[in-house]
């Protein structure tokens, strides 16, 4: 699992505890993903800038992501690849904060 897959996972688990903490509702990881990320998206940036730094669909760094990438419905996001330390911001549809992470994603 890679280092933003961890984070992604560990908000899901976040959110599916935040339910029932707050609203006594217990929610499943596919449940609590797709009310969290699904169709939400994932901005990648230089850490300490607003400078867009480039990800990959592939480990050999050949093929470009868009930036941001896009979940799908389910909140699922394709395989990214990247190298170094980035800031990844991740927001909801309609443009809302969700979470940041900064470190390496691979």
């Amino acid at each position: 699992m890679t280092k933003i897959e961890e984070f992604i996972k560990d908000l899901v688990y976040q959110h599916m505890k935040s339910e029932w903490v707050n609203n006594k509702r217990s929610i499943n990881e596919p449940q609590a993903r797709e009310e969290l990320l699904g169709n939400s998206m994932m901005f990648f940036f230089y850490e300490g800038t607003t400078n867009g730094k480039d990800t990959f669909t592939d480990d050999l760094y050949t093929t470009y992501h868009t930036n941001p990438i896009l979940a799908d419905s389910y909140g699922e996001y394709p395989q990214i690849y990247g190298y170094g330390i980035y800031h990844v911001s991740i927001k909801d549809m309609d443009g809302r904060f969700i979470a940041d992470y900064v470190g390496k994603i691979e």
